[in-house]
């Protein structure tokens, strides 16, 4: 019976994932704008986590606001990344680009069909746990050329912060 069950789910998550994938752009447009509305931006999150991890001494209240910012972006930044496709633009995602903070960087050959800078894009923050072990797994990047196309995902194994 447990073999059934766990038959079943992984075949559940194969469909799931599956379905995901084959998503139409304006489907994963849409449910991007829907993640991206409401999602804390760095900031609000650097501000969480100075309440919460490093010593920034705050009322209960405030502690308690720090805390649902991060479970907000905990739970929708993971499942915003793999609707971000490369060859889109940035602007196809409503609310992107105010979701992080953009910053010019110098092309050193890793994009030969961008002449000169382009830009990285960082969604969520670095996390530090109570043992003071960084987690990553709520961020990731995003490069960008001057028009806005999108050309690289970038994610917890190959973040270069």
């Amino acid at each position: 019976m447990k073999h059934t069950a766990i038959l079943f789910c992984l075949a559940w998550l194969a469909i799931a994932s599956q379905a995901a994938d084959e998503l139409s752009p304006a489907a994963r447009h849409a449910e991007a704008a829907k993640l991206l509305d409401g999602l804390p931006s760095r900031s609000d999150l650097y501000h969480a986590d100075a309440i919460l991890h490093k010593g920034l001494i705050r009322s209960e209240i405030e502690r308690e606001i720090a805390r649902k910012t991060f479970e907000v972006a905990k739970e929708r930044i993971p499942k915003l990344r793999p609707l971000i496709t490369v060859g889109d633009s940035v602007f196809d995602y409503p609310g992107l680009l105010a979701a992080g903070e953009p910053q010019f960087v110098k092309n050193r050959g890793e994009h030969p069909d961008v002449k000169g800078k382009y830009y990285r894009l960082f969604i969520g923050i670095t996390e530090q746990t109570e043992e003071g072990h960084i987690q990553i797994p709520n961020m990731f990047g995003i490069e960008f050329d001057q028009s806005g196309r999108i050309l690289r995902v970038l994610g917890p194994g190959t973040l270069i912060l």
